[in-house]
């Protein structure tokens, strides 16, 4: 509704349908990567127990939706939380290893830096 009312009807026909068959392409994308994540740590999956795996998420998804929308936006919303939080972690351990890093060994910082750039005393002039 929002495209409509800001670029016209005929904008706003082509975003919905855009929306409509994007959706339509990738969202099978998401039982297949789901099951390359569990053969990650399963490695011995047979074919068809994989697909199970994908009718399972498909199937848990969809009992999630039959609940109610509430219902279905609560996991999203857990979902993409756990993702955030484990996104931030990763963040931090990155961050905390590279000070690590370079309190062990400050040769290290001078192999990001370009000749010549001394950055707050990290590295040293070409």
């Amino acid at each position: 509704m929002r495209t409509r009312a800001a670029f016209g009807p005929l904008i706003g026909f082509l975003a919905g349908w855009a929306l409509y068959v994007g959706e339509r392409i990738a969202l099978p994308v998401f039982p297949v990567a789901f099951a390359n994540y569990v053969t990650f740590f399963a490695p011995s999956l047979t074919a068809e127990e994989i697909f199970i795996v994908k009718a399972a998420l498909i199937a848990a998804v969809t009992l999630s939706n039959l609940v109610g929308a509430r219902t279905g936006a609560r996991i999203n919303d857990s979902l993409t939380i756990a993702k955030l939080v484990t996104r931030a972690i990763l963040i931090v351990a990155r961050v905390a290893g590279a000070h690590v890093r370079r309190a062990r060994d400050p040769a290290i910082c001078v192999q990001a830096l370009p000749p010549g750039v001394v950055w707050a005393g990290h590295g040293r002039p070409a």
